[in-house]
């Protein structure tokens, strides 16, 4: 369909057909169809009991669930790539490592001493953590000790102390004379 315009002094032909859409036409489809997808998922949130719905999770396809889709594709690429990279990074440090290559070198000894200090505190860590788990954990109710005394081969009474036994043992009365 062709129609005239005035343009200034001058008359111009202008063109509505589908051949002459342009970039704002197109510009205007594309957002048309984004609040269309916006407006279907906000029915479909409705639906879902409130839950909300992602864009690219909408029953509605749009530009923004395009966007999204690829974004997350795009996403899970780096992801993987980076786990080989990081993957490639340790074995080359594990393979290269001045502890394993020569330990007798400056390099090595430094490398040992230093990963010996930093096991050795995380060790104390650890050991200090475990304490106060056991400081701070209740006794046993009799039904446990009882379990435990029975399950136990040969198993000595749980509240019986090491310094208890050698007082209540045979002879414990009398002195102990050795010649």
């Amino acid at each position: 369909m062709k129609g005239n315009v005035m343009v200034g002094s001058e008359r111009k032909e202008i063109s509505s057909s589908n051949e002459n859409v342009g970039r704002p036409r197109e510009l205007e489809r594309y957002v048309g169809d984004i609040i269309r997808a916006e407006r279907q998922r906000v029915k479909d949130r409705e639906a879902n009991e409130g839950k909300l719905v992602r864009p690219m999770a909408g029953s509605m396809k749009s530009g923004l669930g395009e966007i999204e889709r690829k974004a997350v594709e795009d996403l899970e690429l780096l992801k993987k790539e980076e786990k080989e990279r990081l993957f490639s990074l340790r074995r080359f440090l594990d393979e290269r490592r001045p502890m394993e290559a020569d330990k007798d070198s400056p390099l090595g000894v430094t490398e040992a001493f230093t990963v010996g200090l930093l096991r050795g505190s995380t060790m104390v860590k650890a050991v200090f953590g475990r304490v106060k788990e056991l400081l701070a954990s209740e006794g046993l109710e009799s039904d446990d000790k009882e379990v435990l005394q029975t399950s136990l081969p040969e198993s000595k009474s749980v509240d019986e102390s090491p310094a208890q036994e050698k007082s209540d043992g045979p002879g414990s009365d009398e002195e102990d004379v050795t010649p």
